[in-house]
């Protein structure tokens, strides 16, 4: 991932530590460079440093081209690529990543290993929390009558589906003649005028995910990924990942008590 420098605009790589034409520092580095894992090797010992389960348990294999259906992986190729993938549950395989950015493709493996261990904690808590909701819900029917239950019953349910999350899945969509892209909970729209994208700051009055086209590039649009618009996007992501990642550290290890179910991973996807 290329950002410019703040001091004479040359194109550098996000992880450079300064600009190779300027020699000013890049301001980026620190935030990308403390704690998050760069390569494979430092994946491998983050995973292990956060006592999460065996590989064939979480479906994460790293620095391994596993070609069994249900899994994620990262690994470098005879070409010397890195090869970031998923095969989903039918055997078939789609690459997230291949290029000669080790960087960037760890922390694609990083951010969607983070994002399963949060579901599975979240998993393992909702398990526990029904468990407690069960007992609380005999006692108060027992106690006071089956009207209060129902009611608090009902301020649970509408509690649960106002905090539900934005959950399109990342890639094009086409509606009303526009192509659009999601990225990081955020559509952006692509103006054919300026062949450039934009943030979508409106509504759709539709169910906008019946519009889904495909993760891959239309061949009437410039590639989101190469606009300045995800690139401001994602220094946004990376630095918002960093400014976590010391909190998130310190209460990211696996509890052996806890259990990971990866039949919960959606398998159907992409990514």
């Amino acid at each position: 991932m290329k950002i410019k420098c703040d001091y004479c605009d040359n194109y550098i790589e996000l992880t450079d530590e300064k600009c190779e034409c300027c020699g000013a520092p890049n301001s980026q580095y620190k935030r990308t460079a403390n704690s998050q894992p760069e390569t494979i090797e430092q994946l491998k010992d983050w995973y292990a440093a956060h006592n999460l389960p065996d590989e064939e348990v979480t479906r994460f294999f790293i620095g391994k081209n596993y070609r069994g259906a249900r899994a994620f992986g990262i690994y470098q190729d005879i070409n010397g690529d890195f090869v970031v993938y998923k095969n989903k549950s039918d055997g078939s395989r789609a690459e997230r990543y291949r290029g000669d950015d080790e960087a960037f493709a760890v922390n694609e493996l990083y951010q969607k290993l983070r994002s399963e261990i949060a579901n599975q904690k979240a998993r393992n808590g909702k398990s526990s929390s029904s468990s407690i909701l069960n007992e609380t819900m005999k006692k108060l029917n027992k106690a006071i009558g089956i009207w209060f239950v129902i009611f608090f019953g009902t301020a649970f349910i509408s509690v649960f589906f106002v905090n539900m999350k934005d959950n399109h899945k990342e890639g094009y969509y086409r509606y009303n003649d526009t192509y659009y892209y999601h990225y990081d909970n955020h559509f952006y729209y692509y103006d054919d005028y300026d062949d450039e994208w934009s943030k979508y700051s409106g509504d759709f009055t539709e169910e906008v995910d019946d519009y889904y086209v495909d993760e891959d590039v239309p061949t009437d649009v410039d590639s989101f990924k190469s606009s300045q618009a995800y690139e401001k996007a994602y220094q946004d992501y990376v630095e918002r990942q960093s400014y976590d990642d010391d909190d998130w550290d310190s209460g990211s290890s696996w509890d052996s008590s806890d259990s990971w179910d990866s039949g919960s991973t959606d398998w159907s996807s992409d990514w």
